[in-house]
């Protein structure tokens, strides 16, 4: 019954969240900055897999799956909730993120945005995946990690790790922040500026063009920062394990 409550709440959210984002759309005749979020949230719930298995996180098999066999270097459960709970945990954090790190840099105008976006965006989005970890972890059981390293929550449902891997996931919040507020003259992020055509573009074609370079750059940062270090890292240093082969 838990599992079906946390799966239906992710759906409705999802929902509710293209209602607001549809009709933000219609009002701006524009992609803003949540459904851009949202966009590229989306496309990047497939590289929670490979990060899950160089975690060594174990989900509970009773989540409803997607139609994903085993494939090396990801967990053997693939729950489909990712599909509906990425656009919503991602908009929702960075929003929030977004938010302080404009607050610094009103106060703090001579300092680094990249720096500022480190001790700003970066620990907002392990708060907000310690927060959402605990609640499906310590008390709904939803998943756990088989093995941890460094400091770790150990409950009778489960056990989450509380620095890494929350650490090269602050750094991937942190630089996707900081290629997000970043703006030229114009007002174009960072994150725009370098997909080809995209200035000379006008209309859907525009916004299809900047959703494609949100999408592109959340995807690379995602695997860079976050990924990667997890897959080298238990390649390099991990143990077998029969949970999370």
């Amino acid at each position: 019954m838990k599992v079906l409550f946390f799966e239906l709440f992710w759906v409705f959210a999802c929902l509710a969240l293209i209602v607001a984002l549809v009709i933000d759309t219609r009002r701006r005749r524009t992609l803003g900055v949540p459904a851009l979020l949202a966009i590229a949230g989306l496309t990047i719930f497939w590289q929670e897999f490979y990060a899950d298995w160089g975690a060594y996180l174990l989900w509970n098999a009773e989540l409803h799956a997607l139609p994903w066999g085993p494939t090396p270097l990801t967990t053997p459960h693939k729950p489909a909730l990712n599909l509906v709970s990425y656009p919503v945990f991602m908009c929702a954090a960075f929003l929030g993120m977004l938010a302080l790190l404009r607050f610094a840099q009103r106060h703090l105008p001579s300092t680094p945005l990249l720096l500022l976006s480190l001790i700003t965006a970066g620990p907002v989005l392990v708060l907000f995946n310690l927060g959402t970890e605990y609640v499906s972890v310590a008390k709904l059981g939803l998943w756990t990690y088989t093995q941890t390293y460094g400091p770790a929550l150990h409950t009778e449902a489960g056990t989450m790790p509380l620095v890494f891997p929350n650490l090269p996931f602050a750094i991937f919040g942190a630089v996707m922040s900081w290629m997000i507020a970043s703006c030229d003259d114009s007002g174009r992020p960072r994150v725009e500026r370098w997909m080809p055509g995209l200035a000379q573009a006008h209309g859907w074609q525009r916004e299809s063009l900047r959703a494609l370079a949100w999408a592109l750059t959340f995807n690379l940062n995602y695997w860079l920062f976050l990924c990667t270090p997890l897959i080298v890292g238990r390649l390099l240093f991990g143990t077998p394990s029969m949970l999370v082969p």
